[in-house]
């Protein structure tokens, strides 16, 4: 009877541990397959973690309403579908996932890290906004659609450049080219 009693208040305080550490403005999934979050405000943020689907059933999330970020973190085959977000949503850590911006929806960047497999889907609204941009660094397999007039795109976010030193200036400098794998 002790040693449960001591099991709990060790639960407890660990308990009251994370209950302080986290943000009230966060909305923490964490190890669920499909999911729906519903996010009411652009000072919420959503932090995914641990979410994982299974081979010929991947998992799916649905961020519905807008929020200030997202951050996806150590899932596998799943799909992530969102409404507008007014920063950034961070893929890293994941493998095969899919990250689709819900039409009439806006995300201001994607950022994504040490991922292998990210297919990227873009609203009309996203692709049209010239602020928008895609950050990746570490990944591998990283496909991005759009619509170019009436036609489906889709095209590899390259992952092998080209370096050289350039001694043109009065300063030698690195510059960079994506390869021509990718031409």
């Amino acid at each position: 009877a002790a040693a449960n009693r001591v099991e709990a208040h060790l639960f407890c305080r660990e308990e009251r541990a994370k209950r302080k550490m986290r943000n009230p403005n966060t909305i923490d999934v964490t190890g669920v397959k499909n999911e729906t979050v519903d996010c009411d405000s652009f000072r919420k943020s959503i932090s995914l973690y641990k979410c994982n689907g299974e081979k010929g059933s991947p998992g799916k999330i649905e961020v519905k309403g807008k929020c200030n970020s997202i951050m996806m973190d150590n899932c596998s085959l799943m799909e992530l579908q969102v409404d507008s977000v007014m920063s950034t949503v961070e893929i890293s850590n994941c493998q095969r996932v899919k990250l689709l911006i819900k039409p009439g929806a806006t995300v201001l960047s994607v950022a994504i890290d040490k991922t292998d497999g990210c297919h990227i889907t873009l609203s009309k609204e996203t692709q049209d906004n010239a602020d928008f941009q895609v950050l990746a660094a570490k990944s591998s397999e990283m496909n991005l659609t759009f619509q170019d007039g009436e036609d489906t795109v889709e095209k590899p976010i390259p992952e092998q450049f080209v370096f050289k030193i350039d001694r043109s200036g009065s300063k030698a400098k690195i510059i960079s080219s994506v390869s021509d794998l990718y031409s």
